[in-house]
């Protein structure tokens, strides 16, 4: 080092047009090097020496990048050096395992790698000329070096030079004693020399060359504009938006040969190279894929195409192709060109009919025709030629940025580089020659490389980036072994998640993920960490449990790790239930029955995985068997935490499997299965040991990805997390299972009792089917009987679901209504009353159901009986420490007991044995325990509906045999035992085509206390009819429409609807097949209306009735009280109602919002599209449906922060009481202060900060930086809980913490609204609390 800084003078170099080309780049590749036993393997010591010695030679690179006046200079200061960065890391990747993983990206080690794809700033702030990291493998056996150097300073020819140079001085330094000098070797940095070499007359540009550097553009301009280091971290930025997939393929010499002989044969080229077939190549396969993009790409080039001016015509196509300018100038050759190292390439572009590249892909002819238009124009780059790019390069210094602009706005484009010549493979540094060579992925897309090929290869290596590598077919790249995947340009950088208080984790345990094919050995090796899963399917990752001292950030920054989540806690989306046998009508409702009867289907054939809690195999009804011959049960395994191993047969011990079980495949005469001979596959995941049914995300992936390898064609999954967000592992995994073809029926949740947003995790998943439940028709359950002063009353009593002894009172015991100390019969406070020995009788409402029968238990009653104040009947729970028994009543038997007891005295007795008959009054309706859309971006959820409120199916034998129970639990494998019939019907199905026709083809179902029908965000397509899914003969597309960007303008084009100016109003297309492919179809059009929902009452403040009754407000109360046309309207306005076998229409349809509902007061709206289909020769319509749903108003403008009387936030004590004066609040260590929020909204980012008295932001809170998070539950946690104390954290990872000093503080709260964008601040809600003093 010393003798580098003694020899190095200050001097500038001035930078030419050529080294701006392709200055928007770096030149990053990775060396592997094979250690053959050595221990002193590339010593640390030695590398660095040989460095620095290499380094005398080029003193260039600890120059500094000046831009002037727009022109560049490299400015070397002896005095203020910007010298490279150079690092070491050591790995826990052996080199056995980089080799074994073919030297894909995610089998080495991570970071390699310390740049990005495009030069930007470094740790002083500036761009390094070069960036060295020597990462050591694993039990010394190995090096991977990286070596970058920006095209600011070199091109791949000086690129190569310097590193050579490197490995020949080391090497030297290696063997040599040093009792010779190593004379130092002289490079030429003067860009003057090639200017000199150009000839004084040059030829014209044609006109694509003159469009590429004499060309203008808006972008051009903004590029030029900046800064490099301003320039580079923009490109950086902008290809997270559009990642590529990078990939490398071997091109044998003996491929190469054929295609060159077959090229010369047709007589269109006499003399190709190896880069003109290989140019021809990549050309038409990159075509191929940019062919095939989507719509939505299409525009997307349109709009970029019209920021440039065009260079390519409608149908054109660019091949760029990457020329060194060296060989080609005389004067330069004669000059000793191995001397100058810095910039000399340049492009010219190749212009070829899209479908000429295309057509090549079979055509020998056509595939000559473009190898010889590459030939043609390389051949016509002459030194002439280059001397006109020079003149045009050094005219204009932003000449580079329009060409760049250009690459970057011309999808219809391939570059192309040929970096085999370069000798890569000869960096030797005495040790051997790398094994393997790999570059960084670059931030264009469709760009290749051709590179050289390693040891025992022969031919190339091409490195292509494109923008859909799925897409392209290839006339030669389709290998039969992928070298190597170089990762997407997206960041690799670990992300940790964090979720809010109200989710339940479990404490020190984590879900990992990993990249692809990265091993977990490295989370192995730390000692504070166990790894107790391993996931290598669909996801690839592990769970862990961590020591108290480790932090999920450490977790995040050990070598492979792609993301970290807490190990979140799931729970059974169920109730109990009431006994009710009514199989047959359930069937009959749902299109089963004739499903069973006419078409013969019963599931076989088809295999249904299972999710639950096991079940209890030695059931009669369920096969009485476990994986014998002919035996239903063919798969599955114990996941669950408390299993000894996967292979343990899943036994049931909780109830819930056998139940879910039995309502997918009984096979018995009290239960009757939807499909009864579908093969099955249980995966149990939940414990016996715990006091409630729960799991764990690490249980519930690694059951997944068994079911998944077990081949099922569909998964059944009854539980969830209410959250809105599709963003957990459990969620993305069912996404991807669905796109592998699986189909997902998931539990949309039982939180509807919190109203609007309350959809599960993972059923909120993409492509997942989201099922809500519908009270069955008929109720059998407990009885009690009322002896009052006119005779004796038989009332039908729903049993509390959170106890486990029932409602038992053998002998008569007198009822009393009580009154509390507020004079309340509601007993929301405490009852003044003495109940000893008493049944205490109290009405539903403004308290919780725990609420008062603890009041009612406090004051000495034997059991409590509550009776509704609407309609109906429902599931009532009490919390744990409500021990006397309870019973829920309808409102009409209610109110005869209350007048019974206030007109004498009245008794109660009940029986467990003693079942009763009724008829529900809310069967075939919504229940209300089920979870309602929508997803936290107005997603419609859930998808369908199904039979889920008291039913009736198998138990363990243990438990009984048989129970009811209730819940989206029993809706879901309703719908997975619908969906293996319909797939019996239709084998090659596909899990989208399902989708659709059950929406489609579902009923919507009526709400009679309205007179419409329920919302779709209640009921999605509505009840399903598997009868009607599998005779369908159309295809409607899309199933169903979420309303997410209402319009707010005067429509103008429906001459017969005109709604005021300023109202809201959507355009949406509907393509409808006729699939019948003998008969033509006729189409009519019909609207149903649907209720509207909401939260809120005309104040703006939360709704009393959602507060106290659990209830949504609906609208219209009554639909005789309000004009027809103020209701949700759809007019179809374009499309042929005629449609001939086989074909298909596109009918347009014009939705428009209720009229006249007030936005203040948040509404939900929704209808169905009802499209009556009718076959020529027939008489009878088929309906089919597509719902619609959406918000009345701007969503933007929504307040996320809780409404009165929940929210605003507030601090609040231990207790979570308010803190009445937060001016005299006064934190200390021993003081428990929170902050508590309410959101009636999720939200993207949710930040609470701590901000000084000088108003500069301190930090986040402890728990005070989350992303997607979902609404609080008014029934389960109504607030979110973040400690305020004097621990803050300087990163949202929560990585880096300190403590405050004493002073005065206040919270600092911001949330983003729905569709907000997090980088604009005015998209975020703001709260500030009042100031308080932090002290030591």
């Amino acid at each position: 080092m010393d003798l580098f800084l003694k020899n190095i003078k200050s001097q500038t170099y001035a930078l030419n047009g050529w080294d701006f080309i392709s200055a928007f780049a770096n030149i990053p590749f990775t060396f592997y090097f094979k250690n053959p036993g050595q221990s002193d393997f590339m010593s640390s010591s030695l590398l660095r020496a040989s460095f620095l010695r290499t380094l005398q030679e080029f003193p260039i690179l600890a120059g500094h990048l000046v831009v002037r006046d727009s022109r560049g200079y490299i400015v070397v200061d002896k005095n203020n050096l910007n010298m490279p960065e150079y690092t070491e890391s050591q790995s826990c990747i052996d080199y056995k395992f980089v080799e074994a993983g073919n030297f894909s990206w995610d089998a080495l080690p991570h970071p390699v790698s310390t740049v990005n794809a495009a030069p930007s700033k470094g740790a002083n702030a500036q761009i390094k000329l070069v960036n060295v990291n020597v990462v050591r493998l694993r039990n010394n056996s190995g090096v991977a070096l990286f070596v970058n150097m920006p095209h600011y300073v070199v091109d791949g020819y000086g690129y190569a030079v310097f590193v050579r140079r490197w490995a020949e001085v080391c090497m030297w330094m290696h063997g040599n004693t040093y009792e010779t000098e190593l004379p130092l070797r002289e490079y030429v940095f003067d860009r003057a020399v090639v200017r000199d070499a150009m000839p004084t007359d040059m030829l014209p540009l044609d006109d694509a060359c003159s469009h590429m550097y004499g060309g203008s553009s808006t972008i051009g301009h903004l590029l030029a504009w900046m800064s490099p280091e301003t320039r580079g971290d923009v490109l950086v930025t902008g290809t997270k938006l559009m990642p590529a997939d990078g990939h490398i393929f071997h091109v044998s010499r003996n491929t190469i040969n054929e295609l060159r002989s077959r090229v010369e044969q047709t007589g269109l080229a006499h003399r190709v190279s190896d880069n003109d077939v290989l140019a021809a190549m990549v050309s038409q396969s990159v075509a191929q894929g940019v062919h095939a993009k989507s719509r939505t790409r299409r525009i997307f080039s349109s709009l970029m195409r019209s920021l440039t001016r065009p260079l390519l015509g409608r149908n054109d196509f660019l091949s760029l192709i990457i020329v060194d300018a060296r060989p080609r100038l005389d004067k330069l050759v004669r000059m000793a060109p191995a001397k100058y190292v810095g910039g000399c390439i340049t492009g010219v572009p190749v212009i070829n009919s899209t479908q000429t590249l295309i057509a090549a892909a079979s055509s020998d002819k056509q595939f000559s025709a473009i190898t010889s238009s590459v030939r043609a124009v390389v051949d016509s780059v002459s030194d002439k030629y280059m001397s006109g790019i020079d003149y045009a390069l050094n005219r204009d210094p932003a000449c580079f940025a329009h060409s760049l602009a250009l690459s970057i706005t011309t999808p219809e484009k391939v570059i192309i580089t040929n970096q085999s010549r370069f000798g890569l493979y000869e960096c030797d540094f005495g040790f051997g020659a790398p094994k393997w060579i790999t570059p960084m992925a670059t931030f264009l897309t469709n760009f290749a490389s051709v590179l050289p090929v390693g040891p025992n290869h022969d031919g190339y290596h091409v490195y292509l980036s494109v923008e859909n590598f799925t897409r392209m077919k290839m006339r030669i790249f389709i290998p039969s072994i992928v070298l190597a995947m170089v990762c997407a340009i997206a960041s690799c950088s670990a992300r940790v998640v964090q979720y809010p208080s109200h989710i339940r984790v479990k404490r020190n345990s984590y879900i990992v993920q990993l990249h692809p094919h990265a091993h977990a050995r490295c989370v192995h090796g730390h000692p504070d960490i166990s790894v107790s899963h391993h996931f290598d399917g669909m996801f690839h990752g592990v769970a862990v449990s961590v020591g108290d001292s480790v932090h999920p950030s450490q977790i995040a920054n050990i070598e492979g790790v792609k993301a970290v989540w807490p190990n979140r806690v799931f729970s059974l989306q169920y109730l109990n239930g009431t006994t009710n046998g009514s199989g047959e009508y359930l069937h009959q409702a749902t299109g089963v029955l004739q499903a069973h009867t006419e078409l013969g289907l019963n599931g076989a054939g088809v295999k249904i995985g299972i999710i639950d809690t096991g079940v209890d195999y030695t059931h009669p009804d369920l096969g009485a068997c476990w994986k014998t011959d002919g035996c239903p049960w063919q798969y599955g395994g114990n996941y669950a935490s408390d299993s000894r191993s996967p292979d343990d047969p899943p036994m049931d011990c909780v109830g819930h499997g056998t139940h879910v079980s039995g309502i997918i495949a009984s096979r018995g005469d009290r239960v009757k299965g939807v499909a009864p001979q579908a093969t099955l596959g249980m995966y149990r995941v939940f414990t016996c040991s715990s006091e409630s049914a729960d799991t764990n995300d690490a249980n519930v992936i690694a059951a997944m990805e068994a079911a998944f390898r077990d081949g099922h064609d569909i998964i059944s999954m009854s539980l969830g997390s209410a959250t809105a967000w599709e963003e957990d592992p459990v969620a993305v995994l069912a996404s991807k299972f669905v796109d592998a073809g699986v189909v997902m029926v998931v539990a949309n949740g039982n939180s509807g009792a919190s109203g609007l947003l309350t959809a599960s995790t993972p059923a909120v998943g993409r492509g997942v089917i989201s099922v809500g439940s519908v009270d069955n028709w008929n109720i059998t359950s407990a009885r009690a009987i009322f002896t009052t002063h006119t005779g004796q009353q038989s009332v039908l009593i729903l049993p509390s679901s959170a106890l486990t002894s029932p409602f038992v009172i053998a002998n008569d015991t007198l009822v009393v209504a009580p009154t509390d100390k507020a004079g309340s019969a509601l007993a929301c406070t405490d009852i003044t009353d003495d109940l000893s020995g008493k049944v205490a009788l109290i009405q539903r409402g403004e308290c919780s159901f725990s609420d008062k029968a603890l009041n009612a238990q406090n004051a000495g009653a034997v059991a409590v009986i509550i009776y509704n104040n609407v309609d109906g009947m429902i599931d009532m729970a009490f919390d744990n420490n409500v021990t006397i028994p309870g019973a829920f009543i309808s409102m009409h038997d209610g109110r005869m007991v209350a007048k019974s007891v206030q007109n004498g005295r009245t008794l109660v007795r009940a029986l467990k044995s003693d079942l009763i008959t009724v008829a529900s009054p809310s069967g075939g309706q919504m229940s209300a325990f089920s979870s309602l859309g929508p997803t936290a971006e107005l997603g419609l959820v859930p998808l369908i509906s199904a039979p889920g409120g008291n039913i009736f199916s198998t138990y363990p034998q243990s438990m009984g045999s048989y129970t009811s129970l209730s819940g989206t639990s029993m809706a879901t494998p309703y719908v997975a035992g619908a969906v293996a019939l319909l797939k019996q019907a239709r084998p090659g199905i596909t899990a989208s085509h399902i989708r659709e026709l059950f929406v489609t083809t579902a009923r919507p179902i009526a709400d009679p206390s309205t007179g419409l029908v329920s919302n779709p965000y209640s009921s999605g397509g509505g009840l399903i009819n598997i009868y009607d899914a599998v005779r369908a003969r159309a295809r409607i597309n899309p199933p169903l429409l979420s309303i997410n960007n209402t319009r707010r303008e005067q429509p103008g084009l429906i001459n017969d609807y005109i709604r005021p100016i300023n109202a809201y109003w959507e355009i949406h297309t509907v393509a409808v097949q006729n699939t019948d492919s003998a008969k033509p179809m006729r189409i009519s059009l019909e609207h149903i209306a649907a209720n509207s929902l909401t939260m809120f009452d005309k104040n703006g403040t939360l709704s009393q009735q959602l507060l106290t009754n659990q209830t949504m407000p609906t609208w219209p109360a009554n639909t005789n009280a309000v004009p027809a046309n103020t209701l949700p309207q759809v007019l179809g306005i374009r499309g042929n109602t005629f449609v001939l076998p086989s074909r298909s229409t596109n009918i347009t349809v014009f939705i428009a919002p209720p009229l006249g509902l007030p936005e203040s007061e948040r509404w939900f709206y929704g209808g169905f599209i009802n499209l009556k289909l009718t076959w020529d020769g027939e008489t009878t319509a088929s309906s089919h449906v597509v719902p619609y749903a959406g918000f009345n108003g701007d969503m933007r403008k929504l307040s996320v922060l809780g409404s009165a009387p929940v929210g605003p936030p507030f601090l609040a004590d231990s207790e979570l009481a308010p803190i009445e004066d937060v001016s005299e609040l006064t934190i200390s260590a021993d003081t428990d202060v929170y902050l508590a929020v309410a959101l009636d909204l999720p939200t993207r980012i949710f930040a609470a900060t701590m901000v000084d008295a000088t108003n500069t932001t301190r930090g986040y809170l402890t728990l005070g930086y989350n992303e997607y998070v979902g609404r609080t539950l008014l029934d389960e946690a109504p607030y979110y809980v973040i400690p305020v104390n004097r621990t803050v954290f300087h990163d949202p990872q929560m990585t880096n913490s300190s403590e405050l000093d004493a002073g005065s503080y206040h919270v600092h709260l911001k949330v983003l609204r729905p569709f907000g964008d997090p980088a604009r601040e005015s998209d975020f809600q703001i709260w500030d609390s009042d100031t308080f003093n932090l002290e030591d």
